[in-house]
């Protein structure tokens, strides 16, 4: 049978003319459902509304697509069964074997969902509960920032985070994690009561940033987990303790500031040897366009040691310099001019 739209049920009813299914009481100013299907049957009595092969339901940004879909105009219930995936306005793609939803796509229970988040990153559940279209409510989920890892079953990913609860709240923009294991290789290394970060529709928001892993022989495998603070449009600090297992707590500060006529830009870092000596350095630059021929500058980098720079990876330049310098644009003259200036290399304690 020919594939053929629904464009509008009405009272009278025309057999065989592409017609839209208006649902009752729904919660989006009753915006109808539209169907695409191979076959599409309406029984008015029951008022059961029953699409067949390739079907696709929108409603107003959503759209679902199944192998079929039962849409129950009484109780206002969408059942699709059969490769079944759910498109948010917001790039997320929910898929599962079954899903019921309300008639307006929103709320509904899903079993064994699979989530990919806009960004790529995935989240696989044992069952879902969706909320007034912002909210999810998973258990027994796992999330991975990488392609399919959360539906690998041979090789592990390199980290993943399992929880017995799951929450991706769209309003505000998080993706909450209570009871979590966090695993490396899919070995637990750490039990963490509660979690989130943003979800990947944030631009600029204070919270946790997704973790990273890494390692070196000097300092085994490696975990950081960033903080951003939001403080202002123009101003933002990230902290970032990376633990080791070789090592102590490593602390690192990247602070951003950008004004009408200024940048600043600044990391430093800091950390505790196992013999307790302190090792640490200081990157800043800062530029100001003075008036429209000045521009003045300052650059200030100092570690304690430079092999510290090399094993936390920060940097493998031999050599830190600390200037201030003014310079001025005018015509095709470059005047130049360094007020001091001055190059480290090696030991870098003083």
């Amino acid at each position: 049978m020919n594939k053929f739209r629904l464009i509008m049920i009405q009272t009278l009813g025309i057999a065989l003319v592409p017609f839209l299914v208006a649902g009752q009481d729904l919660q989006s100013g009753n915006q109808p459902l539209l169907f695409s299907a191979n076959e599409v049957t309406h029984d008015k009595k029951s008022g059961i509304v029953r699409a067949i092969g390739n079907v696709e339901v929108s409603h107003e940004q959503r759209v679902l697509i199944a192998d079929s879909v039962t849409y129950n105009q009484i109780q206002n219930v969408v059942t699709a069964t059969g490769g079944v995936s759910l498109l948010e306005a917001s790039g997320d793609v929910l898929f599962a074997e079954t899903m019921k939803l309300t008639g307006d796509l929103k709320d509904g229970i899903i079993r064994d969902l699979r989530i990919r988040l806009s960004d790529n990153s995935r989240i696989a559940a044992t069952g879902a509960r969706r909320s007034a279209g912002i909210s999810t409510e998973m258990r027994n989920a796992v999330y991975s920032p990488c392609q399919d890892c959360a539906d690998q079953t041979d090789d592990k990913p390199l980290w993943q985070l399992k929880a017995k609860k799951v929450v991706h709240d769209e309003k505000e923009q998080v993706i909450e994690y209570t009871d979590a294991y966090l695993e490396l290789f899919g070995v637990p290394i750490a039990y963490i009561p509660y979690f989130y970060h943003p979800d990947p529709t944030v631009k600029r928001k204070s919270g946790f940033i997704t973790p990273s892993f890494g390692g070196s022989s000097a300092l085994g495998p490696t975990l950081s987990t960033p903080y951003f603070f939001d403080i202002a449009a123009n101003k933002d600090l990230t902290i970032t303790p990376t633990f080791t297992s070789k090592e102590r707590v490593h602390l690192a500060a990247e602070y951003r500031d950008i004004g009408p006529n200024s940048r600043l830009e600044s990391d430093a870092s800091i950390t505790l040897d196992s013999n307790d000596e302190l090792f640490g350095h200081i990157d800043t630059k800062y530029r100001k366009n003075v008036n429209d021929v000045w521009r003045m500058g300052i650059d200030i980098q100092r570690a304690i040691d430079d092999t510290y720079m090399r094993r936390y990876k920060i940097s493998s330049r031999p050599d830190m310099t600390t200037r201030a310098f003014g310079e001025a644009f005018k015509g095709r003259d470059y005047p130049f001019l360094v007020t001091t200036s001055r190059i480290i290399t090696g030991k870098q304690g003083n």
